[in-house]
């Protein structure tokens, strides 16, 4: 007879996840913090140029960080539980922090430079002085938005943590109804959708399509529209239906082909002036050298990826027979 199997050796990783638990709640706080410091510096810069507050330009940051703070809460409680669902929650919040992070310092670098060629009052910075806070900005940035998801990865896809997780934690939980890499396109689709109906609220129902910008009624029925196909998409990709596959990739590929139609004829100013940005910010904006044709590679690149990433999880898809 065979000697009975040994249970697989792993390491304990308990108490990672308490103190892991406790910096997701931490960063919560952090999150929740920010929305007053975000209103109170509005308010000041206002006060600067004696012209009122225009809170709906902040707005989508003041009601993105309390959400922020909510998940990141909800996943320390699940992290200090030792639940499975936390671990997967996590990872893919680390992964999507992790990329934003890596486009935003190319962007930085892209634009820096730009950013900081002048000073309040509209005089040019002295050459040490930008460098020094060139350099700064681009340390902030790598520790905040790329070494901390980094370790936050590092940490949940360890295979002793998955383990301790599922010892702690033995009945499937949500995150398993589907391949980890499905379920993160599934969720960030949900939040996209459910992103979708405040959009004409802060941009004034300003849509480009296909060569024009869509304004009022029209503007509104596309965000809405995109709402319920994601909606739908987000379910149909956990549940593993094609369908969802097929329309994520679909609306992708023509809100890109749309926005680079749209930026070759309508300069870029004209929807931000459309969307009621005020003629300081977009003066602030040009001064950045900010324009349609960045605003359309970095569409066409961010597709791409997209595009790529859903290639990838294609095989998930396949119907048994036609692998």
């Amino acid at each position: 007879m065979d000697a009975p199997k040994s249970p697989p050796v792993y390491k304990d990783r308990r108490t990672g996840l308490l103190i892991f638990g406790v910096i997701e709640i931490l960063l919560g706080c952090l999150c929740l913090l920010l929305v007053p410091l975000i209103l109170f510096g509005h308010v000041m810069g206002a006060k600067a140029t004696g012209k009122p507050p225009d809170y709906k330009v902040i707005m989508p940051s003041v009601i993105m960080y309390p959400f922020l703070a909510v998940a990141f809460v909800w996943l320390g409680i699940g992290s200090i539980k030792k639940r499975r669902w936390a671990r997967a929650v996590s990872l893919i919040i680390g992964w999507a922090w992790l990329l934003a992070g890596v486009a935003g310092i190319v962007g930085f670098v892209t634009m820096g430079p730009a950013i900081f060629s002048g000073a309040a009052g509209g005089q040019p910075l002295p050459p040490g002085a930008r460098i020094v806070m060139l350099v700064t900005a681009a340390l902030m940035l790598g520790v905040f938005f790329v070494a901390a998801p980094a370790t936050l990865i590092l940490f949940y896809r360890s295979p002793h943590v998955r383990a301790t997780c599922e010892a702690a934690d033995p009945h499937p939980a949500w995150t398993d109804a589907c391949p980890l890499p499905v379920l993160a396109v599934s969720l960030w689709l949900l939040v996209a959708a459910l992103w979708m109906p405040l959009m004409p609220l802060f941009y004034n129902s300003v849509m480009p399509f296909f060569g024009i910008l869509l304004q009022g009624i029209a503007g509104t029925l596309v965000f809405l529209v995109l709402a319920v196909l994601w909606l739908y998409a987000a379910w149909s990709l956990y549940r593993l239906k094609p369908i969802g596959w097929w329309i994520t990739a679909i609306t992708m590929g023509l809100l890109v082909i749309s926005s680079a139609i749209t930026f070759s004829s309508i300069d870029i100013m004209e929807m931000y002036r459309a969307m009621g940005y005020s003629e300081e910010l977009l003066q602030q904006m040009q001064q950045m050298k900010f324009s349609g044709r960045q605003f359309t590679i970095w569409g066409v690149i961010g597709g791409a990826l997209m595009l790529g990433y859903l290639i990838f999880i294609y095989r998930y898809f396949r119907r048994p027979g036609l692998a």
